[in-house]
């Protein structure tokens, strides 16, 4: 009788052991499995965001995306005098690229925005600066040209120096004042 207990408690103990062994592999796999879908997640991130002004632009334009028209800040196109202007307004968004070509894939030459980030030490390298609104484009003026399909030219000009650059605006960022 004793060696049958003895037994018993033998095998409940093995088993028991057996199953706790289980549990812990069951959870092991399953925190390697997490680890494993959140470092893959993480470095799909790192690959899109190969530097900090990829992130900057990311996250900055999907602030863009984001706004519904109403919360968007338009740049101004005064006919008089062919002006364009913005100016910066803390409730409404705007960020908006003068490109070299009329192409969103082509160097980026000037940027006026509301987001810190994108202005402060023109992180973008923008040949002409980045700059909150235009009334901070100290001796510089920018004036209207033509429309070319969905983008608007431009000139920006340096009052100082009379020199001239030839930037595009997107169309859609930019309304005629009536």
């Amino acid at each position: 009788m004793k060696n049958l207990i003895f037994y018993l408690i033998l095998l409940f103990v093995l088993t028991s052991c057996g199953e706790t062994k289980t549990n812990k592999t069951s959870l092991v796999d399953t925190k390697k499995e997490y680890t494993t879908k959140e470092k893959t997640s993480q470095e799909k991130n790192l690959i899109k965001f190969k530097t900090k002004t990829d992130s900057i632009d990311f996250v900055n334009n999907q602030a863009i995306i984001d706004s519904e028209d109403k919360e968007l800040n338009k740049a101004l196109i005064d006919i008089s005098d062919s002006s364009i202007t913005i100016t910066a307004n803390i409730r409404l968004n705007h960020r908006i690229f003068g490109f070299a070509e009329p192409n969103k894939n082509s160097k980026r030459m000037l940027l006026l925005s509301v987001f810190t980030d994108d202005v402060e030490n023109n992180p973008f390298e923008c040949k002409l600066g980045a700059y909150y609104d235009t009334s901070n484009m100290e001796n510089m003026k920018i004036k209207y040209l033509s429309t070319i399909k969905d983008f608007v030219k431009a000139q920006v000009i340096d009052v100082n120096s009379g020199n001239r650059t030839t930037i595009f605006f997107e169309k859609k960022y930019l309304e005629f004042l009536d």
